[in-house]
């Protein structure tokens, strides 16, 4: 039986996947899930919750089935993800773990991983079960609006399941990634934080960083800026209400990444353009170069 994102998948796996699924949260993340859950599983049932209006517009869509009016609605189902900013999940996944039928499973989308691993396994009840998610996609845009079936092909997600968790609940999730046309990576929630301070928060301060330093310098300097600046400082276009959350939850990890950064920058500021200091850079450049070669090839 062919999933709509384009994979091929045995019919017992069909069969494992969830009947219901629900969504708190129908932002361009949550509205990209349940849209890909539409197309992967188009015969299940799809529940979301989230403002009226935007409930509104996503049943015009075609992504969910049915609107839920209060929070105990969306947590009875098979699988319940958790779709809303970071500070909000860490207060709204303790009170839906309660909430969760026998059996459920209940997995989230944020960017920092311990704080809401605590969260959620310290208020949850036997017979349910929590495991970590994050799929490393997104836009600087917001909203439903800019949702996207699309927006998971090929992109890793990651997938940090406690200690115990039955391997059924772990390959039924992983069952759900790979339908909707992702890449599941299971790791622990340290290991999972360490890795994205390197390779989302820091490109995330460099980015506003170096966009913040041309603007600085005035007009003369932004009107040539051509199409390495504008890729470089994509993302500098991204909300700070949300990134403070995420910087303030892995400031542990955040900081310890930054002073490797900027160590490096301060080696290059010392030797660019001195005598000798071609080799240094020169050998900062190869080592670059092999690795984003190496992402190419992942890809």
């Amino acid at each position: 039986m062919r999933a709509r994102s384009g994979g091929t998948l045995p019919e017992r796996n069909r069969i494992e996947a969830p009947r219901r699924i629900s969504i708190i949260g129908l932002g361009l993340i949550g509205g990209s899930l349940a849209l890909a859950f539409r197309r992967a599983f188009p015969e299940y049932s799809i529940v979301g919750y989230d403002r009226r209006e935007v409930l509104m517009r996503a049943i015009r869509a075609g992504a969910i089935d049915r609107a839920a009016r209060r929070i105990a609605e969306g947590c009875d189902s098979d699988l319940v993800v958790v779709a809303v900013p970071l500070k909000a999940s860490l207060l709204l996944i303790p009170r839906i773990v309660r909430l969760l039928p026998p059996g459920a499973i209940v997995t989230d989308v944020g960017s920092v991983k311990v704080p809401v691993m605590k969260a959620g396994l310290s208020a949850l009840p036997p017979g349910r079960f929590f495991v970590g998610g994050h799929p490393m996609a997104g836009s600087e845009k917001k909203g439903f609006e800019n949702a996207d079936a699309n927006l998971f092909l090929g992109a890793r997600f990651v997938l940090t399941p406690p200690r115990g968790t039955p391997r059924r609940v772990l390959d039924r999730l992983k069952m759900i990634v790979e339908t909707i046309g992702a890449s599941p990576v299971v790791m622990t929630p340290e290991a999972h934080d360490r890795a994205v301070a390197v390779v989302s928060h820091i490109p995330q301060l460099a980015a506003v960083g170096l966009a913040a330093l041309a603007g600085r310098n005035g007009k003369r300097v932004t009107c040539l800026a051509g199409g390495g600046f504008r890729d470089m400082t994509r993302i500098a276009s991204s909300p700070y209400q949300m990134w403070r959350e995420i910087l303030s939850a892995n400031g542990e990890e955040v900081r310890p990444a930054l002073r490797e950064y900027i160590a490096l920058l301060e080696e290059v500021e010392k030797t660019v353009g001195m005598r000798g200091g071609e080799d240094t850079i020169g050998r900062l450049f190869t080592e670059a170069r092999k690795t984003r070669r190496r992402l190419s090839q992942k890809r």
